[in-house]
């Protein structure tokens, strides 16, 4: 697969738990290191081979917001639903 490995960091994980590639809080509220990673996983979220989802190939066109921590990859919200049943 030719998707782009995603940063090391968890955005859930710095702020508070929510859903997993969602912030729970509001960025202008967030320390600048974590407006940074915010910043850079959108800039990821958007690149042409993470708007397609590694899982079933479903595409969308600004990339989407689920993020498999274990393979490092934006994956669909079904797609997102159904690692969340198995971790």
């Amino acid at each position: 697969s030719s998707h782009v490995a995603l940063l090391a960091a968890d955005p859930g994980g710095s702020c508070g738990p929510g859903p997993i590639g969602e912030c729970c809080c509001d960025v202008a509220a967030m320390p600048d290191s974590d407006k940074a990673a915010e910043k850079e996983l959108e800039r990821l979220r958007k690149l042409p081979e993470n708007r397609v989802c590694p899982n079933c190939s479903k595409e969308e066109r600004l990339g989407f917001k689920g993020i498999c921590t274990a393979y490092k990859t934006f994956v669909c919200h079904e797609c997102k639903s159904a690692h969340q049943s198995f971790s």
